[in-house]
């Protein structure tokens, strides 16, 4: 007997049904079925009663691995393109990071040395902004992270500071810190992309390396991508087929 066994596989059941096929390969009819449920894996709550799920720990902490490496990787291209500048990053000292908001800030509207530029677009990749979308919701609100962003530029159009480097260097000189998501602010890529762009254009008037190519592309192009690109997500839509109950039906999400 030719069958097709079709099975439901989540996280606290499992089912399956094996159904008969005619000559044609069309289903007839169930000739057997099972269903399993059983007790999700959770965590023992503190004071009793249910915890959280064991994977989420799994989850956030594979997320945040990923962050570390995706970081790392830009922080070593960046390193790797300062060659083109004509600079050795092994020869260049290591940052106390005392000074570097305030080099930040002067980038954008005076001279600084080569070393210096590269110690600023290191600071730029490791900390380049919020580049999600924001979900429109029904009730108005607009989340925590968007309006974190709307109270960060309000915050610098007042205090006059044109680029995000300018209004770290500002918070450090009035003493308070530089934990901007504790104050509930919210720097975006965008941010970055226009003080990366601007830091770079003051910088080519007095360091005419910045202005070369390399392979056809503008320099300039190689750190802009090495900073503020980020890879898109991940469509589901090849994973997803036609039900063979119903193959007129297109898949999801198109319809």
């Amino acid at each position: 007997m030719k069958y097709r066994l079709g099975l439901d596989v989540g996280t606290s059941s499992v089912g399956l049904v094996a159904l008969k096929l005619d000559e044609e390969g069309r289903a007839v009819k169930p000739v057997w079925h099972s269903v399993r449920i059983f007790d999700e894996p959770l965590l023992p709550a503190k004071q009793g009663g249910v915890g959280g799920l064991k994977k989420a720990d799994r989850r956030l902490a594979r997320q945040q691995r990923r962050l570390h490496q995706r970081r790392a990787r830009r922080l070593k291209r960046i390193a790797h393109l300062a060659r083109r500048m004509d600079l050795d990053p092994d020869t260049i000292p290591a940052d106390e990071g005392q000074d570097i908001h305030d080099l930040r800030a002067r980038a954008a509207t005076s001279r600084i040395d080569l070393p210096d530029l590269l110690r600023v677009l290191l600071k730029m990749g490791k900390r380049r902004g919020y580049s999600g979308g924001f979900k429109v919701k029904k009730d108005g609100d607009k989340g925590q992270v968007e309006t974190g962003i709307n109270d960060l530029k309000a915050e610098m159009q007042q205090h006059g500071c044109e680029t995000l480097g300018a209004y770290l260097r500002y918070r450090i000189k009035n003493g308070r810190h530089l934990r901007l998501k504790e104050a509930g602010l919210f720097a975006d890529r965008q941010m970055v992309e226009d003080e990366f762009n601007r830091i770079w254009k003051t910088q080519e008037k007095y360091h005419p390396i910045l202005k070369k190519d390399y392979k056809g592309k503008p320099l300039r192009n190689y750190f802009s991508e090495a900073i503020v690109w980020q890879r898109p997500l991940k469509s589901p839509a090849a994973m997803v087929g036609n039900c063979s109950l119903e193959p007129m039906l297109p898949p999801w999400p198109s319809r």
